[in-house]
């Protein structure tokens, strides 16, 4: 394993955390490859490229009326070369615009590459179990 490269891999997974909690748009972005593809638990199914990415996250963080309480957990690294990825669980609570209060737990997988010298996201794949049965999210599910 290559202890440099998960280290830099953990801070940028910190470094984005602290971006989604602070409501900052171009903060987490500076994380994220031009060409980055994510596939989000909402629609559509990919976003393709930072500029469908910062559209998507702009809206989202305008959809809490306060400050959003974000935790990574259990991130999972695995480094070749420069090429990386790692699997977590994601904690999101906060209050919508509405006035819904948010507390789910998700999926995530990321994918990295280093380019010029940096560690970029290039692919995130967010996901919820589903019920098979009723065709119900299941997104009350909590950590072991």
């Amino acid at each position: 394993m290559d202890t440099q490269a998960e280290a830099e891999i953990r801070a940028q997974i910190a470094a984005r955390a602290r971006a989604v909690r602070d409501r900052d748009v171009e903060a987490l972005l500076a994380h994220y490859s031009p060409e980055v593809a994510t596939f989000d638990l909402v629609a559509p199914l990919r976003n393709l490229g930072a500029a469908a990415v910062r559209k998507r996250v702009s809206e989202w963080f305008a959809s809490f009326r306060a400050a959003i309480d974000y935790e990574i957990r259990d991130a999972n690294i695995s480094v070749a070369g420069d090429v990386a990825f790692d699997h977590h669980l994601t904690h999101v609570r906060g209050n919508s615009q509405s006035g819904g209060a948010i507390d789910m737990w998700f999926r995530e997988t990321v994918g990295y590459r280093r380019m010029g010298g940096r560690w970029l996201v290039t692919h995130q794949h967010s996901s919820v179990p589903l019920d098979m049965t009723g065709g119900r999210a299941l997104v009350d599910l909590r950590p072991d």
